[in-house]
């Protein structure tokens, strides 16, 4: 079987920089996590005001998961009409600004066909310490992405705190992403298998 590209996976530089720990580097106690192994539960509604952002680049991620995207990729990104992102100001770093993407822009991951693997489950809270194997992208119904529209997989990747799910586009809006050569943007492929 061949296989095409038919998007890619964003994802941002290191920016050095952890945004569920304060500036002496000390956990946020806001924090939901299990009460028996310590498991991250719920990464939303993070403050944003004593985070320190230690590189300012257009597009980067933190050592925990969250990426991080500069004013200029927000005007491009309404300038092309975009949708399925949404942008929270960074209160301690203007004209910087935390990516979420839509509830709606789900998409599953194929983790059979990547051969991903689901390491050390807890049964406490049903979660995997690690996931590991994202690239190249494999999904369950590659149909689904659309240009113009930005997705995120099911699947969060990574260990610990750091896990975080792949941001998705399709070939057209990647290729009009990469034109703009935006400061720490990288690109994976997403492939379909065709016969």
């Amino acid at each position: 079987m061949e296989k095409i590209i038919i998007g890619y996976s964003i994802c941002g530089y290191d920016n050095d920089s952890y945004m569920l720990r304060d500036k002496e580097n000390n956990f946020l106690t806001t924090l939901k996590r299990c009460s028996i192994c310590g498991e991250l539960l719920k990464k939303k509604d993070i403050p944003t005001d004593k985070f320190n952002l230690k590189k300012q680049l257009d597009f980067s991620a933190t050592y925990d998961g969250f990426t991080i995207c500069s004013q200029r990729f927000v005007d491009f990104y309404d300038f092309r009409s975009y949708s399925g992102l949404n942008f929270d100001p960074i209160k301690s770093t203007p004209g910087y600004y935390v990516i979420s993407v839509e509830n709606s822009n789900i998409l599953e991951f194929d983790a059979i066909e990547r051969k991903t693997r689901f390491m050390d489950k807890k049964e406490c809270c049903k979660r995997y310490e690690s996931i590991v194997g994202a690239t190249p992208v494999y999904l369950k119904s590659p149909d689904r992405l659309k240009d113009g529209v930005f997705y995120r997989t099911d699947l969060e990747f990574g260990s610990g705190d750091e896990k975080s799910p792949l941001l998705l586009v399709a070939l057209k809006t990647g290729k009009e992403i990469k034109q703009e050569n935006f400061r720490g943007i990288d690109f994976g492929e997403i492939l379909k298998e065709i016969l």
